[in-house]
């Protein structure tokens, strides 16, 4: 089923698994600019057909010259500068919304697809005790990883970091500095890359969902 929800921090749709098991998760999945939550649903139906329950937000961005398209920050030259009111919204929908539907306690899974894996790695990285993992698909390098102090937040939270080779939107290159400063501040990291363009396959949906068997059972 999926079922769209307005609230006054952000719209979204829940996509539940027929039965929920001792394995399941809550997995919040994060659109990319220019998308909206409806664009993921896909991957949400696929996910929540193997036991999950999805959660999947519009960015509060509402973007005109995209035809119903939402973003969680703004283009700016070659890079991309998350909003501090999308920041802000999230960890609020997350902490006050996402309980809601938790109602069998399930672990929480922050994942997203280029900037919503971007926002994604910020938030699950910056706030304590949100999220118990954290999903980044083909996102673009942050830059305050290499010259913010976040602290020793959430070192030992799981994140499954991706990205395809042939990717012409966001570089390779952008996933491997990524990976270099996450680990340079002692994140635990997966690191997978793909014969891919800017997309997500079932052979990258399948690998999530191994490593989630694989940390949390």
């Amino acid at each position: 089923m999926s079922e769209k929800i307005t609230t006054d921090l952000l719209d979204y749709r829940v996509i539940e698994p027929n039965n929920l098991a001792t394995d399941s998760k809550l997995i919040i999945l994060l659109h990319g600019y220019g998308a909206s939550m409806n664009d993921i649903v896909p991957v949400a139906t696929y996910l929540a057909n193997k036991g999950h329950l999805c959660i999947c937000p519009n960015g509060p961005i509402e973007l005109e010259f995209f035809d119903g398209g939402h973003a969680w920050g703004e283009l700016v030259g070659n890079g991309v500068n998350l909003s501090l009111e999308s920041i802000n919204k999230l960890k609020r929908f997350i902490s006050e919304i996402v309980p809601k539907h938790n109602t069998q306690n399930l672990r929480v899974i922050l994942a997203g697809f280029s900037q919503g894996g971007m926002i994604s790695c910020y938030v699950g990285i910056t706030t304590p005790n949100l999220v118990d993992g954290i999903v980044i698909l083909s996102s673009p390098f942050i830059k305050e990883l290499n010259n913010v102090d976040f602290g020793k937040v959430n070192l030992e939270t799981p994140i499954f970091l991706s990205h395809g080779i042939n990717d012409l939107v966001v570089s390779i290159t952008d996933a491997r500095q990524m990976k270099e400063a996450l680990l340079k501040r002692d994140y635990k990291i997966d690191y997978k890359e793909y014969p891919l363009e800017h997309s997500i396959n079932q052979s990258v949906v399948d690998d999530v969902l191994n490593w989630l068997k694989v940390k949390f059972n």
